[in-house]
């Protein structure tokens, strides 16, 4: 039986078989706790870590910082968690769609509690966002857009 599978950018299956190799090899051959141990397996993971994050640097087109403000997280919510809750303060605005994902939604809502406001970009009925609406909810006091990527 042919297999459509419709939850691609939740758990991205199937990985790649090199994926699921390096992580049994990672498993099977040191799993070591990195930044813990001074021996040649930690410091192994910590130079391929640090690697990673110098790839991804340029990646993303980086041209300053350093790879150690690149950091990892188990998953995009607990990214969007950290950004939203460690970037926002008191008083600060955001821009999100009108149909952004709850990874986004539930902790703003949970930071109105705090002081933080939102607005939504409003889309067509077609799902395409109407821009020009976007411009007339900036505020002075607006640190973030956040725009899913596709729905």
């Amino acid at each position: 039986m042919n297999k459509i599978y419709l939850d691609q950018a939740s758990t991205s299956f199937p990985k790649a078989p090199s994926v699921a190799q390096a992580v049994y090899d990672y498993l099977a051959g040191s799993a070591v706790n990195v930044n813990r141990g001074g021996y040649r397996a930690a410091y192994s993971v910590e130079e391929q870590i640090f690697e990673t994050r110098e790839q991804l640097l340029k990646l993303f087109h980086f041209t300053s910082g350093k790879g150690k403000n690149v950091i990892f997280t188990e998953n995009i919510t607990a990214s969007l968690n950290v950004l939203l809750k460690g970037l926002l303060n008191p008083g600060d605005h955001v821009l999100v769609t009108a149909m952004e994902h709850n990874a986004v939604m539930r902790p703003l809502v949970q930071l109105e509690k705090h002081g933080i406001s939102f607005d939504r970009i409003p889309c067509a009925s077609d799902g395409s966002l109407l821009l020009d609406k976007a411009t007339a909810l900036l505020r002075p006091e607006t640190k973030l857009v956040v725009c899913l990527h596709a729905s």
